[in-house]
C-alpha cells in the first residue's frame, strides 16, 4: 500500500515512528583513528574510535594525551578495561594540556574513566560519556575553565587498589564520582 493524500491515517503512523526513533547521531569521520590500545596522542588534532576498544592494561593508561588543542571523540563506542577491581590503570588520562575535549562514548571498568590532571589544565572538555564501573572515580579534571557537562555515570567505585596510591584533592579540583 503507498501512503497518499486521501489516506491520511497511513502518515500518522508513519510520522509517529519517525519521531519515536533515535535522533540521528554525527559520527567524527575527519580524524585520526585509534584502533587499538594502548595510544599516546602526541600532537594537535582530532582522533576517534571506529570500534569497541579494550584492554587488559592493570596500570598505566588506555588513551594518554601529551599535546594541546586535542578532540577525542569515542563516536559511540566503549573504552573498556577488563583488569579488575584492583587495576590502577585510567582510561583517558592527560596532564597540564589545554583544550583537551574527551565525547561521545562509554568508559568502562578503569580506576579513573577520565583523569584530565594538574591545576596547570586549562579549558578541558568531558561531554557525552557515559562512565560505567570505574572503580575510584568516574570522571574528574583538574585546573582552570573546564567544562563536565550531559554526563552519566553508571555503577562506580569498588576498587581493592590500595589507599596509599590514591591522589589527593586540591582546592582546584573538579570530580563527578
Amino acid at each position: 500500500m503507498t501512503a497518499t493524500i486521501s489516506r491520511p491515517h497511513v502518515w500518522v503512523p508513519l510520522a509517529l515512528v519517525l519521531t519515536m526513533s533515535a535522533t540521528a547521531h554525527a559520527e567524527t569521520t575527519n580524524c585520526t583513528p585509534i584502533t587499538s590500545l594502548p595510544f599516546t596522542i602526541a600532537a594537535p588534532g582530532t582522533y576517534c574510535l571506529t570500534g569497541d576498544l579494550s584492554t587488559q592494561i592493570s596500570t598505566g593508561n588506555a588513551i594518554t594525551i601529551n599535546a594541546n588543542s586535542v578532540t577525542l571523540d569515542l563516536n559511540g563506542y566503549k573504552l573498556a578495561g577488563s583488569a579488575g577491581t584492583g587495576t590502577q590503570a585510567n582510561g583517558v588520562y592527560a596532564t597540564a594540556r589545554k583544550y583537551v575535549s574527551v565525547k561521545n562514548g562509554v568508559i568502562r571498568g578503569f580506576l579513573r574513566g577520565v583523569y584530565l590532571a594538574s591545576t596547570n589544565s586549562v579549558a578541558s572538555l568531558i561531554e557525552d560519556i557515559v562512565a560505567e564501573r570505574n572503580y575510584f572515580v568516574s570522571l574528574m579534571t583538574e585546573g582552570f575553565g573546564s567544562v563536565v557537562r550531559r554526563n552519566r555515570i553508571v555503577n562506580g567505585g569498588g576498587t581493592t587498589a590500595s589507599a596509599t596510591s590514591m591522589p589527593t584533592a586540591s582546592s582546584s579540583w573538579a570530580a563527578a564520582w
